[in-house]
């Protein structure tokens, strides 16, 4: 029995240090397809002073997990609470 491999992408990002150099983070986001493509400039984001939890945001992606998660959540509490 053969298994069915998938590709999965994460971002590498290149950010400026302050010797010059640079330094090397991925985007915690893995998906089936390469993006941002090679070369491209996108935005990040990341707290003062820590350019190592660098990511890129997805806003869309975000409201959509956090809408299915807050619909979980009160699904199974009508659940528990015998409402739903």
């Amino acid at each position: 029995m053969s298994g069915r491999r998938t590709i999965m992408y994460s971002a590498i990002l290149l950010l400026p240090d302050q010797k010059g150099g640079f330094i090397e983070v991925r985007d915690p986001l893995y998906t089936p397809f390469p993006t941002p493509v090679i070369g491209e400039l996108v935005e990040i984001v990341h707290p003062e002073g820590y350019p190592e939890k660098a990511r890129i945001p997805y806003p869309v992606f975000r409201a959509m997990m956090y809408g299915a998660l807050g619909y979980a959540f009160v699904m199974i509490g009508l659940d528990i609470t015998g409402l739903g």
